[in-house]
């Protein structure tokens, strides 16, 4: 009798997704500015900050990344929804940062 696994248990999807975004990370942080550095988890899974040295402001480039299946997104989409409101919590509570999102 052959063992009958439980799909809903594959891992293989999750670590590609872990995958993508550490591959992702090290290519934001080969193309930083000499102004620029990079914060991982920070606001979202890789951020990208400059900071302007005179008046202490910093913009920051919020990336949400996932690795997605065939599945259209549309702004109806669960993630699409899910990142549009996570971008309106960041600039309620980030109200000086100038902040640009990017899924």
């Amino acid at each position: 009798m052959a063992f009958v696994s439980n799909s809903a248990r594959d891992a293989g999807p999750t670590i590609a997704g872990f995958f993508y975004q550490v591959n992702m990370s090290i290519l934001r942080w080969i193309d930083l500015e000499p102004s620029q550095r990079i914060e991982l988890e920070c606001g979202e899974d890789v951020d990208t900050v400059e900071s302007d040295g005179e008046n202490g402001a910093e913009k920051r480039l919020l990336e949400q990344l996932k690795l997605r299946s065939g599945r259209s997104l549309t702004l109806r989409s669960v993630e699409a929804l899910e990142a549009l409101a996570n971008r309106c919590v960041h600039v309620e509570r980030n109200p000086n940062t100038q902040l640009l999102v990017r899924y």
